[in-house]
């Protein structure tokens, strides 16, 4: 599923067929990057807002400022929060989206959660299983084990990582480094797209090379009427931006099937 001009015929086809979504009071969590913040989804929370949805952006443990404090499965304990406050606000239903790991945890929370409407992956990444075969990373994963074989697994050290093709340093224990990094990682997408229970979407560039191994994870989600993988004419960071119609048309298709 491709371009702009099928998401425009489709953003035409359903403004007249379901009442504003404001009505319907769905709730959207927004996770962004690794090293980000929730500001940086600021766009995109603007334009689910004016449509009438209610935004709830946590900071994520892999933000710039948290970067790795607690392991992967345990950050979604964040998004169980933010699904809290939007359930006391009134919210009819709930739907998981993220940019990048944002978008990798997307699908480990709709793989590990009930009743959700619905799943949005922004460019997804990174690839777990094969994420380790770099060198750096490869010997940080084997350091990281031989640490918790001696003892020494809740002692924080050095590790090495990588966020948009560019390697870096971080500071945190050997179980949570590899709870983001190994190859047996909760944050397999593959594994974890094969467990969806909702309708999904997921929305790549054109140009982005994160993006070359996600048909094969969106082949494994459970077959669905409204699964979407929809690849627009940008880049990994240009993708949230470009996605805004796609994510608007999608949701109103998946809050007219909620009604129904």
């Amino acid at each position: 599923m491709r371009g702009l001009a099928f998401v425009a015929a489709l953003l035409g086809a359903v403004s007249t067929a379901f009442p504003a979504l404001a009505q319907s009071r769905v709730g959207i969590v927004l996770m962004h990057g690794k090293q980000s913040t929730p500001e940086r989804m600021q766009k995109l929370a603007d334009a689910l807002s004016g449509a009438g949805y209610l935004v709830e952006r946590p900071e994520m443990c892999w933000s710039e400022r948290r970067i790795y404090d607690r392991p992967y499965l345990d950050c979604l304990n964040d998004v169980d929060a933010a699904v809290a406050r939007m359930r006391v606000a009134g919210v009819s239903g709930v739907v998981v989206a993220g940019q990048i790991l944002g978008g990798n945890a997307a699908l480990a929370y709709g793989a590990r959660r009930e009743a959700l409407l619905g799943v949005i992956a922004l460019a997804p990444a990174p690839p777990m299983e094969f994420v380790s075969r770099r060198p750096d990373i490869g010997d940080s994963v084997a350091k990281a084990r031989q640490l918790i074989a001696a003892g020494q697994g809740d002692a924080r050290s050095t590790f090495k990582d990588i966020n948009l093709g560019q390697p870096f340093d971080v500071t945190t224990t050997p179980g949570i480094y590899l709870s983001f990094l190994s190859p047996d990682s909760p944050g397999v997408m593959p594994d974890n797209a094969a467990k969806q229970k909702a309708p999904l979407l997921i929305v790549s560039g054109q140009f982005d090379q994160t993006q070359r191994s996600v048909g094969y994870v969106f082949a494994r989600a459970p077959s669905h009427p409204l699964n979407w993988h929809v690849t627009l004419h940008t880049t990994h960071r240009g993708t949230p931006a470009a996605a805004q119609d796609t994510i608007l048309a999608w949701l109103k298709l998946i809050a007219g099937a909620a009604r129904n």
